[in-house]
């Protein structure tokens, strides 16, 4: 044994390992090669780790001993800075110095990547939410404005409502509720049909978001053939909706002067829509609260509802 270990130091560490590899027992040579031919970092740690606790006085041991010592806290410094690296940490060395420090800091890492997602999904939510409200506001605010452009095509009126746009006849035929239709008793020449919009929307209240609806009738008064002879649009409060929708913020019923401007917004966002061909509108005289305008071949008239009358918008031939 004494010249053993003189050989080992006339021939250094390789030639000390070498000879080792003699006097070491065949489990002990085998397991300390696993160190030595381990591929990766992580796989050499394990393997130092796995020989010092299954050979703490093999032939091999201070050797791993002082590569252990030397190399697991660097590789723990690394890895200590992601997820993923203390996931590698505790796949390599579940019983490692580190061991209970990269646990910990896992944990905490995960949880805090669960609040994030939680936090950013909660803003994905509220944001998609947001918009959503704010698409059903427009909806509210443009729709009485888009049935109004639609039935002032001068072509609309030559022709059967069949060979309406499509767009039209899907909003009008396919969307629910269908429109119902009843000949006139008076004039047995004469369908009058009438479709329910319903648009629900929310609207800055006192402190809070309130629900609102905006129910929009349109009535529209055709031959058997589907020709149209007159097209009104109704409903309760209808300017006030539309402006609160417009506005994001409620507005009180019963306000006679509050329903005069709110009507007053209305037909000025009219005059904006209406300004081009082929529906080009200009003003008529007219009084008692109601506003005429001349839309080529078609008249139209806006009339707020006082009291319990509905507010109404009526087009007609001139």
């Amino acid at each position: 044994m004494r010249r053993a270990l003189l050989l080992c130091l006339v021939l250094g560490l390789a030639g000390c390992t070498s000879l080792r590899a003699f006097i070491a027992s065949p489990a002990d040579w085998a397991e300390y090669r696993r160190v030595r031919l381990a591929p990766t970092l992580d796989e050499r740690l394990a393997a130092s780790r796995y020989y010092l606790e299954h050979r703490p006085d093999g032939a091999f041991a201070a050797d791993v001993r002082a590569y252990f010592d030397r190399a697991e806290p660097v590789f723990y410094d690394v890895r200590r800075r992601s997820v993923a690296g203390m996931e590698a940490y505790l796949r390599a060395l579940p019983r490692g110095p580190h061991a209970g420090k990269a646990l910990a800091e896992l944990v905490l890492r995960r949880h805090e990547q669960r609040r994030a997602t939680l936090d950013e999904r909660s803003v994905a939510q509220r944001s998609a939410r947001l918009e959503a409200e704010k698409a059903a506001r427009r909806q509210a605010a443009e729709a009485a404005t888009w049935w109004v452009q639609a039935l002032l095509d001068p072509v609309l009126w030559l022709n059967p409502l069949t060979e309406a746009p499509a767009e039209l006849l899907v909003r009008y035929r396919l969307s629910l509720p269908s429109p119902e239709c009843e000949n006139d008793a008076a004039r047995p020449e004469i369908r009058r049909c009438s479709k329910l919009v319903e648009l629900p929307y929310r609207v800055a209240g006192e402190g809070s978001l309130e629900d609102r609806q905006l129910t929009l009738e349109l009535r529209l008064t055709m031959d058997h053939g589907g020709r149209l002879h007159d097209a009104a649009l109704l409903g309760p409060s209808l300017f006030l909706r539309e402006q609160e929708a417009r506005e994001h913020r409620a507005s009180a019923d019963g306000d006679a002067a509050a329903q005069r401007r709110a009507a007053q917004g209305s037909v000025a966002a009219l005059e904006a829509a209406l300004r081009e061909p082929p529906s080009a509108c200009a003003r008529e005289p007219s009084g008692g609260g109601e506003t005429r305008l001349r839309c080529g071949m078609l008249g139209l008239a806006v009339r707020p509802g006082l009291g319990r009358e509905d507010d109404a918008i009526r087009i007609a031939p001139r």
